[in-house]
């Protein structure tokens, strides 16, 4: 089964995102912060990664800058649990714009993670057949 990197800075959202997916079989990396995400990228086969937007120090658009200019094959999702504003949401969205595969949105429940993770790694499936 695919190897994803889920990066949050937030310990709990990060459990929330990691034990259903791990219940459906993935194998799971995790990082607190953008810069060791990133190390971990480098060091890892990984499939997909689920990053934080706002965390300090690396901020998740930056990781996903890097990530989708030299890690082609690996699929990105973009989270954010900050609030629910209407600026919030177009940085979130925008992440698309810079190479994010999915952008969900909080609150999320565990069905959307499996079926975003699911829905990604099976079109990058078809795609290279």
């Amino acid at each position: 089964m695919s190897t994803l990197l889920i990066v949050d800075n937030n310990e709990f959202t990060r459990k929330h995102i990691t034990e259903p997916l791990r219940n459906v079989g993935y194998t799971i990396i995790e990082a607190a912060t953008g810069k060791t995400g990133l190390n971990l990228l480098h060091n890892n086969l990984v499939d997909l990664m689920i990053i934080e937007i706002f965390m300090p120090e690396m901020d998740g658009i930056e990781v996903i800058r890097k990530v989708a200019g030299n890690y082609k094959k690996c699929k990105l999702i973009a989270i954010s649990g900050h609030n629910n504003t209407p600026i919030h949401n177009r940085i979130l969205s925008s992440t698309k714009l810079l190479g994010a595969n999915a952008v969900i949105i909080t609150p999320f429940s565990s069905d959307d993670i499996i079926y975003n993770v699911k829905y990604l790694l099976r079109v990058d499936h078809y795609k290279s057949q």
